[in-house]
């Protein structure tokens, strides 16, 4: 699958997602996960970064969805985030044709 050039520019960092990195991370960006169900459109953890006072919490969804220790994409917002998962569900189902 190839993705269109102008999607990887939504990205603003790609990290492994361990507790270290992910403390680390500003409050309010979108956090996805490399990891996906059966295609790009489906990830196993997608959500907007809450504040630290909440991050155990969410730690633990990271954890139970077993993003944790996988590489991760950080988008400025949900809006980045829907266009890079629009974009990649397309470039996927070209692929598969």
């Amino acid at each position: 699958m190839k993705i269109p050039m102008e999607l990887w520019d939504l990205i603003i960092h790609r990290v492994k997602l361990n507790k270290k990195n992910y403390m680390k991370i500003e409050d309010g960006v979108f956090l996805l996960s490399n990891a996906t169900l059966d295609s790009p459109a489906k990830p196993v953890f997608a959500e907007k970064v809450v504040p630290s006072s909440k991050r155990d919490e969410q730690w633990q969804r990271i954890k139970e969805a077993s993003a944790d220790q996988k590489l991760c994409m950080i988008f400025k917002n949900k809006h980045d985030y829907n266009k890079w998962i629009k974009g990649c569900d397309a470039a996927y189902k070209k692929s598969i044709k």
